[in-house]
Protein backbone atom coordinates (compact mmCIF):
# COMPACT_ATOMS: atom_id res chain seq x y z
CA UNK A 1 0.00 0.00 0.00
CA UNK A 2 1.42 3.46 -1.00
CA UNK A 3 -0.35 5.14 1.30
CA UNK A 4 -0.68 4.62 5.10
CA UNK A 5 0.48 1.21 5.36
CA UNK A 6 2.45 -2.13 3.82
CA UNK A 7 3.94 -2.87 0.12
CA UNK A 8 1.02 -4.21 -1.26
CA UNK A 9 0.81 -1.86 -4.74
CA UNK A 10 -2.32 -3.23 -6.17
CA UNK A 11 -5.83 -4.11 -4.95
CA UNK A 12 -9.23 -5.60 -6.49
CA UNK A 13 -12.21 -5.90 -5.07
CA UNK A 14 -15.19 -7.68 -7.31
CA UNK A 15 -18.44 -6.20 -6.36
CA UNK A 16 -22.13 -6.80 -7.37
CA UNK A 17 -26.04 -8.41 -7.50
CA UNK A 18 -26.18 -12.15 -7.20
CA UNK A 19 -26.33 -14.50 -9.99
CA UNK A 20 -24.17 -11.90 -12.04
CA UNK A 21 -20.92 -13.96 -12.24
CA UNK A 22 -19.48 -12.95 -9.58
CA UNK A 23 -18.39 -16.48 -8.06
CA UNK A 24 -17.27 -17.58 -11.70
CA UNK A 25 -14.90 -14.31 -11.56
CA UNK A 26 -13.69 -14.67 -8.67
CA UNK A 27 -12.62 -18.33 -9.06
CA UNK A 28 -10.47 -17.67 -12.20
CA UNK A 29 -8.58 -14.75 -10.30
CA UNK A 30 -7.65 -17.76 -7.77
CA UNK A 31 -5.61 -19.57 -10.62
CA UNK A 32 -3.96 -16.74 -11.24
CA UNK A 33 -0.20 -16.64 -10.38
CA UNK A 34 0.10 -13.52 -10.11
CA UNK A 35 -2.68 -12.39 -8.02
CA UNK A 36 -3.35 -13.02 -4.08
CA UNK A 37 -6.89 -13.96 -3.48
CA UNK A 38 -8.54 -13.89 -0.22
CA UNK A 39 -8.77 -17.08 1.28
CA UNK A 40 -13.03 -16.72 1.72
CA UNK A 41 -14.54 -15.44 -1.43
CA UNK A 42 -16.47 -12.43 0.16
CA UNK A 43 -14.92 -11.38 4.04
CA UNK A 44 -17.14 -8.26 3.79
CA UNK A 45 -14.92 -6.69 6.00
CA UNK A 46 -15.63 -3.01 5.08
CA UNK A 47 -19.25 -3.29 5.10
CA UNK A 48 -19.35 -5.13 8.54
CA UNK A 49 -16.85 -2.78 10.11
CA UNK A 50 -17.18 0.80 10.54
CA UNK A 51 -13.69 2.58 10.41
CA UNK A 52 -15.10 5.81 9.44
CA UNK A 53 -12.95 8.18 11.49
CA UNK A 54 -10.86 5.81 13.10
CA UNK A 55 -7.13 7.49 13.63
CA UNK A 56 -4.71 6.48 11.06
CA UNK A 57 -2.90 4.41 13.11
CA UNK A 58 -5.29 2.23 15.01
CA UNK A 59 -6.77 2.49 11.27
CA UNK A 60 -3.61 0.67 9.86
CA UNK A 61 -3.62 -1.92 13.00
CA UNK A 62 -7.09 -3.05 12.58
CA UNK A 63 -6.57 -3.81 9.14
CA UNK A 64 -3.84 -5.35 9.14
CA UNK A 65 -4.42 -7.83 11.80
CA UNK A 66 -8.66 -8.17 10.95
CA UNK A 67 -8.57 -8.20 7.69
CA UNK A 68 -4.91 -8.74 5.82
CA UNK A 69 -3.75 -11.29 8.44
CA UNK A 70 -7.46 -13.11 8.35
CA UNK A 71 -8.02 -13.07 5.29
CA UNK A 72 -4.96 -12.98 3.40
CA UNK A 73 -1.89 -14.41 5.29
CA UNK A 74 -0.88 -15.68 2.18
CA UNK A 75 -0.49 -12.48 0.88
CA UNK A 76 3.71 -12.46 0.70
CA UNK A 77 3.47 -14.54 -2.73
CA UNK A 78 2.04 -11.52 -4.61
CA UNK A 79 2.07 -7.55 -4.26
CA UNK A 80 -1.75 -7.62 -5.62
CA UNK A 81 -4.69 -8.90 -3.74
CA UNK A 82 -8.20 -9.71 -4.64
CA UNK A 83 -11.54 -10.26 -2.92
CA UNK A 84 -14.96 -10.73 -3.94
CA UNK A 85 -17.20 -8.87 -1.17
CA UNK A 86 -20.15 -8.37 -3.22
CA UNK A 87 -21.84 -6.01 -0.03
CA UNK A 88 -19.69 -3.32 -0.81
CA UNK A 89 -21.88 -1.94 -3.78
CA UNK A 90 -24.64 -1.59 -0.71
CA UNK A 91 -22.18 0.34 1.63
CA UNK A 92 -20.02 2.69 -0.16
CA UNK A 93 -19.84 4.64 2.31
CA UNK A 94 -17.96 2.63 4.43
CA UNK A 95 -15.90 1.22 1.69
CA UNK A 96 -14.11 4.68 1.58
CA UNK A 97 -11.79 4.31 3.72
CA UNK A 98 -10.30 1.71 2.27
CA UNK A 99 -8.98 4.36 -0.82
CA UNK A 100 -6.93 5.78 2.58
CA UNK A 101 -4.67 2.95 2.27
CA UNK A 102 -5.15 1.94 -1.57
CA UNK A 103 -6.04 5.47 -3.52
CA UNK A 104 -5.45 3.16 -6.69
CA UNK A 105 -7.86 0.12 -6.06
CA UNK A 106 -9.89 -1.08 -8.74
CA UNK A 107 -13.67 -2.00 -8.24
CA UNK A 108 -15.22 -4.73 -10.86
CA UNK A 109 -18.69 -4.03 -10.63
CA UNK A 110 -21.02 -6.67 -11.96
CA UNK A 111 -24.45 -5.99 -12.79
CA UNK A 112 -27.70 -7.59 -14.21
CA UNK A 113 -31.06 -6.85 -15.48
CA UNK A 114 -32.93 -8.47 -12.60
CA UNK A 115 -35.63 -9.50 -14.97
CA UNK A 116 -32.79 -11.65 -16.88
CA UNK A 117 -31.42 -12.85 -13.20
CA UNK A 118 -34.71 -14.21 -11.48
CA UNK A 119 -34.57 -17.53 -13.45
CA UNK A 120 -31.29 -18.20 -12.22
CA UNK A 121 -32.66 -17.79 -8.68
CA UNK A 122 -34.72 -21.03 -9.08
CA UNK A 123 -34.40 -23.57 -6.64
CA UNK A 124 -31.66 -21.50 -5.05
CA UNK A 125 -33.44 -18.96 -2.99
CA UNK A 126 -34.96 -20.23 0.29
CA UNK A 127 -37.91 -18.23 1.61
CA UNK A 128 -39.15 -18.59 5.23
CA UNK A 129 -41.34 -17.03 7.82
CA UNK A 130 -43.54 -14.36 6.14
CA UNK A 131 -41.86 -14.85 2.78
CA UNK A 132 -43.28 -18.05 2.77
CA UNK A 133 -46.67 -18.14 4.77
CA UNK A 134 -48.89 -15.24 5.57
CA UNK A 135 -49.59 -15.48 9.39
CA UNK A 136 -52.66 -13.65 10.73
CA UNK A 137 -51.69 -11.21 13.84
CA UNK A 138 -53.61 -13.20 16.01
CA UNK A 139 -51.22 -14.37 19.08
CA UNK A 140 -48.48 -12.57 18.06
CA UNK A 141 -46.79 -15.90 16.74
CA UNK A 142 -45.50 -14.85 13.77
CA UNK A 143 -42.18 -14.05 14.49
CA UNK A 144 -42.01 -17.10 16.63
CA UNK A 145 -42.38 -18.87 13.13
CA UNK A 146 -40.15 -17.01 11.78
CA UNK A 147 -37.13 -18.13 14.54
CA UNK A 148 -38.23 -21.61 14.37
CA UNK A 149 -38.17 -22.01 10.52
CA UNK A 150 -34.34 -20.70 10.50
CA UNK A 151 -33.46 -23.24 13.09
CA UNK A 152 -35.03 -25.76 11.25
CA UNK A 153 -33.37 -24.75 7.77
CA UNK A 154 -29.81 -24.12 10.09
CA UNK A 155 -29.99 -27.59 10.83
CA UNK A 156 -30.62 -29.28 8.09
CA UNK A 157 -28.67 -27.04 5.37
CA UNK A 158 -25.48 -25.82 8.24
CA UNK A 159 -23.65 -29.54 6.54
CA UNK A 160 -24.49 -28.81 2.91
CA UNK A 161 -23.49 -25.65 2.84
CA UNK A 162 -20.36 -26.50 4.36
CA UNK A 163 -19.58 -29.03 1.68
CA UNK A 164 -21.59 -26.81 -1.05
CA UNK A 165 -23.74 -29.50 -1.54
CA UNK A 166 -27.03 -28.35 -0.80
CA UNK A 167 -29.52 -30.14 -3.06
CA UNK A 168 -33.37 -29.54 -4.15
CA UNK A 169 -34.10 -32.30 -1.87
CA UNK A 170 -32.47 -30.41 1.11
CA UNK A 171 -34.51 -27.41 0.50
CA UNK A 172 -37.89 -29.67 0.20
CA UNK A 173 -36.96 -31.76 3.49
CA UNK A 174 -37.11 -28.28 5.31
CA UNK A 175 -40.53 -27.21 3.59
CA UNK A 176 -42.06 -30.78 4.67
CA UNK A 177 -40.73 -30.36 8.21
CA UNK A 178 -42.19 -27.18 8.62
CA UNK A 179 -45.10 -27.08 6.51
CA UNK A 180 -47.43 -28.87 9.11
CA UNK A 181 -46.66 -26.99 12.24
CA UNK A 182 -47.20 -23.44 10.29
CA UNK A 183 -50.65 -25.23 8.48
CA UNK A 184 -51.84 -26.15 12.20
CA UNK A 185 -50.77 -22.50 13.58
CA UNK A 186 -53.09 -20.93 10.92
CA UNK A 187 -56.13 -22.94 11.23
CA UNK A 188 -56.13 -22.02 15.11
CA UNK A 189 -55.67 -18.61 14.34
CA UNK A 190 -58.39 -18.71 12.05
CA UNK A 191 -60.21 -20.32 14.39
CA UNK A 192 -59.61 -17.76 17.27
CA UNK A 193 -60.49 -15.08 14.96
CA UNK A 194 -63.64 -16.42 13.72
CA UNK A 195 -64.82 -18.35 16.95
CA UNK A 196 -63.87 -16.13 19.72
CA UNK A 197 -62.39 -12.54 18.64
CA UNK A 198 -64.72 -12.26 15.67
CA UNK A 199 -68.23 -12.90 17.58
CA UNK A 200 -67.31 -11.09 20.61
CA UNK A 201 -66.44 -7.31 18.66
CA UNK A 202 -69.60 -8.22 16.68
CA UNK A 203 -71.88 -8.09 20.15
CA UNK A 204 -74.22 -5.40 20.59
CA UNK A 205 -75.02 -6.43 24.06
CA UNK A 206 -73.06 -7.12 27.33
CA UNK A 207 -69.89 -8.91 26.02
CA UNK A 208 -69.25 -12.15 28.09
CA UNK A 209 -66.06 -14.65 28.03
CA UNK A 210 -66.03 -17.18 25.37
CA UNK A 211 -66.99 -20.62 25.81
CA UNK A 212 -63.39 -21.68 25.30
CA UNK A 213 -61.79 -18.91 27.75
CA UNK A 214 -64.50 -20.22 30.51
CA UNK A 215 -63.38 -23.83 29.93
CA UNK A 216 -59.78 -23.14 30.67
CA UNK A 217 -60.44 -20.92 33.71
CA UNK A 218 -62.46 -23.43 34.77
CA UNK A 219 -59.52 -25.96 34.61
CA UNK A 220 -56.09 -24.76 35.12
CA UNK A 221 -54.48 -27.24 34.24
CA UNK A 222 -55.45 -26.21 30.13
CA UNK A 223 -54.16 -23.05 30.58
CA UNK A 224 -50.10 -24.34 29.96
CA UNK A 225 -51.44 -24.99 26.50
CA UNK A 226 -52.08 -22.04 24.93
CA UNK A 227 -49.16 -21.20 26.35
CA UNK A 228 -47.37 -23.53 25.04
CA UNK A 229 -48.50 -22.87 21.40
CA UNK A 230 -47.92 -19.30 21.24
CA UNK A 231 -44.56 -19.52 22.88
CA UNK A 232 -43.01 -23.29 21.69
CA UNK A 233 -45.29 -23.52 18.46
CA UNK A 234 -46.54 -27.17 17.57
CA UNK A 235 -43.59 -28.28 16.82
CA UNK A 236 -40.47 -26.95 19.06
CA UNK A 237 -37.33 -26.34 16.75
CA UNK A 238 -33.67 -26.80 18.60
CA UNK A 239 -30.18 -25.78 17.33
CA UNK A 240 -28.52 -29.17 16.27
CA UNK A 241 -25.76 -27.86 14.13
CA UNK A 242 -22.34 -29.69 14.78
CA UNK A 243 -20.51 -26.59 16.15
CA UNK A 244 -22.63 -25.83 18.68
CA UNK A 245 -24.08 -29.35 19.78
CA UNK A 246 -27.56 -29.83 20.82
CA UNK A 247 -29.41 -27.38 22.04
CA UNK A 248 -31.18 -28.09 25.79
Amino acid sequence: MRSETSPIRRFAFIVGAPRCGTTFLARHLEKHSGICFSNVKEPHFFSGTDLRGVPATEFKRTVERDYLDRFFPHRSRSPFLAEGSVTYLYTPEQVKPLLRLWPDAKFIIAVRNPLEMVPSLHRRLLCIGDAAHAMSPVGGVGINLAVQDAVAAANRLADPLRRRAVTDADLEAVERRRALPVRLTQWLQIFVQNRVIGPTLARQDKVSAPAVVKLINRWPALRRIPGRLVGLGVLPEHVRTPDVGTAT
